[in-house]
């Protein structure tokens, strides 16, 4: 399935950590582009445990714009908390866990749903 959606072929590796499974797809016609990637984590019985996006953001200090934009429109759908610092958002949701990092020292945002235990 990854073949037909993703451009990019699957990286398959280990969960930094942990000996989980993670498969890295980039380059989806279906996602923003401004998704670089979308980790894929499994736990050892091979369930999936987390699904994680990670986005392009622009260099600048903390909160990104497409942090406030993801907060915005995921509080709109899940009716969200404040997030807890100006680049931090943690949520248990109907979905699982949800976490919204934003890493201005790498230019990235973190968008990861982990399921619940």
């Amino acid at each position: 399935m990854s073949d037909v959606r993703f451009k990019e072929a699957a990286i398959e590796g280990k969960e930094p950590n942990t000996g989980n499974l993670r498969i890295d797809l980039r380059g989806s016609a279906c996602d923003d582009p401004r998704i670089k990637a979308t980790l894929y984590d499994f736990d050892a019985n091979e369930m999936l445990v987390s699904i994680t996006y990670v986005w392009d953001r622009p260099p600048g200090p903390a909160p990104a714009p497409i942090f406030s934009e993801r907060v915005t429109h995921l509080t709109r759908v899940l009716s969200l908390p404040p997030p807890q610092s100006p680049g931090r958002l943690q949520a248990d949701t109907s979905v699982g866990r949800l976490i919204l990092q934003d890493m201005p020292e790498r230019n990235l945002m973190l968008e990861a749903y982990k399921a619940k235990k």
